[in-house]
């Protein structure tokens, strides 16, 4: 009978000990990084979301919006939203939704520079 709990305190123990530390989280500004964007031209649309523009397959344009993981008060709205006014380059992070159906998920956006295009 000792040997039942023994053995049963071992697995529980390894079990224990092979959980991460230090989970990753899977969506939000923690998450993995999922694209590296670099200098893409991009509209800010005030309270901290950014509109990054650019070209896929050669010649068709993609527009994703996107929370910034940090925010900024340096950053002025853009006054017309299909002229963009700044150039980013940063990293793209995963969104995060509980329902999909009724709202897509937020996309982050940690950015490593950007420039105001006079």
């Amino acid at each position: 009978m000792k040997s039942i709990y023994f053995i049963l305190f071992i697995l529980l123990l390894t079990i224990y000990s092979c959980k991460d530390k230090n989970p990753q989280a899977e969506c939000g500004c923690e998450s993995p990084v999922v694209k590296v964007h670099e200098n893409v031209s991009a509209s800010y649309l005030g309270e901290n979301r950014l509109l990054v523009r650019h070209v896929v397959g050669g010649d068709m344009l993609m527009e994703e919006l996107y929370t910034l993981c940090a925010s900024t008060d340096t950053l002025t709205v853009t006054p017309e939203i299909l002229y963009p006014d700044y150039v980013v380059s940063g990293s793209e992070r995963n969104g995060c939704s509980s329902d999909f159906l009724s709202k897509p998920p937020t996309q982050y956006f940690e950015l490593t520079s950007i420039k105001k295009i006079p």
